[in-house]
């Protein structure tokens, strides 16, 4: 049964803030557990695999198998070093000296991510338990890392032994933190030029300068917002917000953005159909959909050639067409929509096609296909329930 205790902070105990006072077993009884950890041969094969600070643990939490990645981290040298220890006192965790008992025991350990995740996993041995934990380190000067604690519950033998490994997350918080920082002052930095050049655009004696500064500015922050929104949905941060769209405003929104866009240089784009209708949906993220397949059905066209943009429904869906006269070789068909695949050899990026079908399918819970014939050309075909 787990003892550990909930996670709301109490008034401090003589035994524990946290954690039970579970004791600690003897070198001894250690050293003996490990002969039988070893016996199983699987075990220390699995925990020394682990690309990261892993071992096993007796029920009182202490360490009785460690890999060479936690030996590393504790900044020693040998495994016999920290036999017998805590994660957290191996770590070098400065909380350890604030609780009673050590690692798992202080006020602070109630939100520590190893506590918790040792805690959960007596509740629940069937799964491991994954809890994010940031530890503030009592080396020389300061220092934190920040990991994912992993724990399940197995056994070795008649006793139950905790399967414990981090995984380091600091790299992945400092980038997502970055990544928010710089997405946020450079859309302010674009948006400010952006403004610029639609004033300058507004006098009288406008030049083709001016007018060409607009746009550029214009698909700035578009590809900004772009990059924005994908980072966001490849980390599953973004949420659709719902709203009726009328089609063919949506279109029109589509064409006003992407014919004077420099792909569009000697090409057209015509809309097609009936498009008296409207769906529910996102309005953002949608357009952004048809906007990468209309720029990309542009890049594929020849001089002289047009890109043509239609709709219409079928059953309880809206199926949204974008052709092109190009034909897709075979090789380029069958990895379409895998990320980072370009057709455009060195100077692609990859991800347009690829972030079509992560927007559409997993967002917007609708499908993208394709067909491509000598006599047809290339069209995209996105259906949406309506």
């Amino acid at each position: 049964m787990n003892t550990c205790r909930s996670n709301e902070p109490e008034q401090p105990e003589s035994s524990t803030r946290y954690a039970p006072p579970v004791g600690r077993s003897e070198i001894e009884e250690l050293t003996k557990l490990l002969a039988a950890v070893r016996a199983e041969r699987l075990l220390p094969l699995v925990v020394e695999s682990i690309p990261g600070p892993a071992a096993i643990l007796n029920d009182q939490r202490q360490i009785v198998l460690v890999n060479d990645h936690l030996v590393r981290a504790s900044g020693k040298t040998r495994a016999e070093e920290i036999l017998g220890m805590r994660p957290g006192e191996a770590l070098g965790c400065e909380e350890v000296a604030r609780g009673p008992d050590g690692c798992g025991t202080s006020e602070a350990c109630v939100l520590c991510g190893v506590a918790n995740s040792l805690c959960e996993s007596l509740n629940y041995p069937e799964r491991p338990i994954t809890r994010e934990c940031r530890i503030s380190l009592d080396r020389q000067g300061f220092s934190a890392l920040e990991f994912e604690a992993v724990s399940s519950v197995t056994r070795v033998g008649d006793q139950s032994v905790h399967f414990f490994f981090l995984r380091d997350i600091s790299g992945e918080s400092r980038r997502r933190v970055f990544e928010r920082t710089f997405f946020h002052d450079i859309l302010n930095t674009a948006g400010g030029l952006r403004c610029l050049a639609e004033m300058m655009s507004q006098v009288d004696d406008v030049n083709e300068e001016q007018r060409l500064l607009l746009r550029v500015a214009e698909q700035l922050v578009e590809e900004i917002q772009f990059h924005r929104q994908l980072t966001s949905a490849e980390s599953g941060e973004l949420t659709c917000q719902l709203e009726d769209v009328s089609i063919k405003t949506l279109l029109d929104s589509v064409l006003g953005l992407y014919s004077k866009h420099s792909v569009a240089r000697g090409r057209t784009i015509v809309i097609e159909g009936n498009l008296d209708f409207s769906i529910k949906t996102d309005r953002v993220i949608l357009q952004r959909v048809l906007g990468n397949l209309a720029k990309n059905a542009l890049e594929a066209s020849p001089i002289g050639g047009s890109v043509r943009m239609s709709a219409r429904i079928e059953n309880n869906d809206v199926v949204l067409a974008i052709q092109n006269a190009g034909v897709m070789p075979k090789d380029v068909q069958l990895q379409l929509f895998k990320r980072s695949f370009s057709t455009k050899s060195k100077v692609g990026r990859g991800i347009g096609t690829y972030s079509v079908r992560l927007f559409v399918e997993q967002f917007l819970k609708g499908k993208v296909r394709f067909t491509t014939t000598q006599a047809d050309g290339t069209t995209f075909f996105v259906t949406i329930p309506r």
